[in-house]
């Protein structure tokens, strides 16, 4: 799998992250590279532009403790995106396919309010914790698929509210764990 990956589908879209609820955010490692072999570190709020239709920006990072710091991230899009490449490589500085499991929180809010997300990035972990992807693309209107959702280890709160508000679902995965936890779906 390639890392988290936002693929411009119209000229001079822009992508950041930024603190959405909690403290000053510090101590998080994020990276990112137009070409998968040069990369830069990126502090929060500062924006990358996507000047052309196509043009792509991937992201890593080392942040195993990813919202559990007394803050919560999101990703800030303005124009329209996809997504793609695995999202769990914020959290291990590569392409994220050695990380099964997410902790509390890691993924909350992630995307809230996201408009410009057309196509979710793959979310391949199959053991999530307590709140670990709640509310993450709540808010996403413009959402045409859900990414699959693999875990079988499911948390109480772990995938609540996820879509809220996303009117624009086309599709619905199946979910595949049959042992469910307190308003984990």
């Amino acid at each position: 799998l390639t890392p988290l990956c936002f693929i411009a589908r119209e000229a001079n879209c822009t992508v950041k992250y930024s603190v959405y609820l909690g403290g000053p955010g510090t101590g998080i490692d994020m990276k990112y590279s137009t070409d998968l072999t040069n990369w830069t570190t990126l502090s929060k709020d500062t924006a990358i532009t996507l000047n052309n239709i196509g043009d792509k920006i991937y992201f890593r990072g080392n942040n195993q403790t990813f919202n559990t710091n007394g803050s919560l991230y999101r990703f800030v899009i303005t124009g329209s995106v996809d997504a793609n490449g695995n999202l769990t490589s914020i959290l291990d500085d590569g392409d994220g396919t050695t990380i099964t499991s997410i902790s509390e929180y890691c993924f909350s809010d992630l995307f809230v309010n996201c408009t410009a997300l057309i196509n979710p990035p793959i979310l391949s972990v199959t053991t999530v914790g307590t709140n670990s992807c709640q509310n993450m693309f709540e808010g996403c209107s413009n959402l045409i698929r859900m990414p699959k959702l693999p875990a079988t280890t499911l948390a109480n709160y772990c995938y609540y509210y996820m879509f809220k508000n996303c009117t624009s679902l086309e599709k619905l995965n199946i979910l595949p764990s049959t042992t469910l936890a307190q308003n984990c779906y």
